[in-house]
Order: structure tokens, then C-alpha cells, then sequence
């Protein structure tokens, strides 16, 4: 989630697979005990678009046969097929709320981080893909940063917790993390989030 990976290799290139490891280990771990009888609609569909998605690129008239084009397809699987299975073996339904907890306080992290690239740009311009002041926090891209904190704020809209407090400042970092970046999606994405917010209630 922090992408700390990425932005090891900005500062060391030329890139390296940091995360091989935790990827073939969880790689592992997900084919040997995912309930492949959970949603089998939904993993049906997925391996239907990771199929298309593999004969439409080799096919393509740019389309290339070689590590990045692998590399590519299985980042597609780990996206739409890898995490949910690990998430459905790993995490018990009554473990959400931490595991949501946890998610909002990373992303808390990110937006303070962002908020702290603001007055020391030069220093973090190297891990920042913006020619501008924008803000990218842990995810080197100003719009993806905002696509990232924004979807941990809808993700942790129903955490439980006994400090409201600490809760609404993490929500607070995340909202100015969003700000920082100047991704005009994400800003209006909130904008007509909280309209229709407000115009339910």
C-alpha cells in the first residue's frame, strides 16, 4: 500500500524486484489455500478478462512477447484475482473493523506525507512525477495518490472506533493529502460524493 518499493528504486536504480519475496510467498500461499469455491462467478469473469487482456496485447500491432508483457498480465492477476482470494482466506469477518483501522491510519500517513513534500519539494522532487508543486505521498504520481487516498476514505467510511477523534484527524490528513496533489478527478470525485451525502441525509 505504501509502495515503499517504488520509491527505493527512484532513489537506487536501476530498478529491482524488492518485493519478489513477499510475492511469490503470498503467490504460494494463495494457491494453496484459496477457497476456489468462493464467488465463482466472479473469478470466472476475472480469468475471462485476464485471457482477453493477454490475446488482445499479443496480438496488438505494438505488442511484444518478453518480461514486460508477463510482468504486465500478472500484475493483472494479482490486482483482480490475487488479493481478493487472499483477502477472503486471511481476513475473518469479525476482523474488518482492525484491518479497516489500519487502512485508514496508512492513509493518514500518506496525506501527512504529502503534506510534508509541500515546503521540502526539491528534496522529494526526485520521487514525484510532476514538474509542478503537486503532492504525491508514498505513490511517486500526484493522481494516483488522490485515487489511492480517496478510495481509502470511501473504503474507511464505516470504521468503528472509540477514539472519534483520532479517527476524524486521519480523515483530515487524507482530505488534504487529496487537496495537495491538485488531481481535479479526485477533488471533484469528493466534491459530488459529499453533495450526494449531503443530499441523502
Amino acid at each position: 500500500y505504501l509502495n515503499i518499493g517504488v520509491l527505493v528504486t527512484k532513489y537506487y536504480p536501476p530498478s529491482i524486484p524488492i518485493n519478489i519475496l513477499f510475492f511469490a510467498i503470498t503467490f504460494g500461499f494463495i494457491l494453496l489455500k484459496a477457497p476456489y469455491k468462493f464467488y465463482p462467478k466472479y473469478f470466472f469473469w476475472v480469468y475471462i478478462f485476464i485471457i482477453l487482456f493477454a490475446v488482445g496485447g499479443y496480438i496488438g500491432v505494438r505488442a511484444k512477447i518478453n518480461y514486460e508483457s508477463f510482468q504486465s498480465i500478472f500484475k493483472h492477476w494479482i490486482t483482480h484475482m490475487g488479493i481478493p482470494w487472499l483477502a477472503i482466506v486471511a481476513i475473518p469477518r469479525n476482523r474488518y473493523n482492525f484491518y479497516l483501522k489500519i487502512l485508514l491510519i496508512l492513509g493518514a500517513l500518506g496525506g501527512l506525507f504529502s503534506l510534508i513534500q509541500i515546503p521540502f519539494f526539491p528534496v522529494f522532487e526526485k520521487i514525484i512525477s510532476s514538474s509542478s508543486v503537486r503532492t504525491a505521498g508514498f505513490w511517486v504520481n500526484p493522481n494516483n495518490s488522490a485515487m489511492m487516498l480517496l478510495a481509502t476514505l470511501f473504503i474507511t467510511g464505516s470504521v468503528k472506533s472509540k477514539s472519534p477523534g483520532v479517527v476524524l484527524i486521519c480523515r483530515i490528513l487524507i482530505l488534504a493529502g487529496i487537496i495537495t496533489s491538485f488531481s481535479q478527478t479526485a477533488i471533484e470525485a469528493k466534491i459530488q460524493s459529499a453533495d450526494l451525502l449531503s443530499a441523502s441525509t
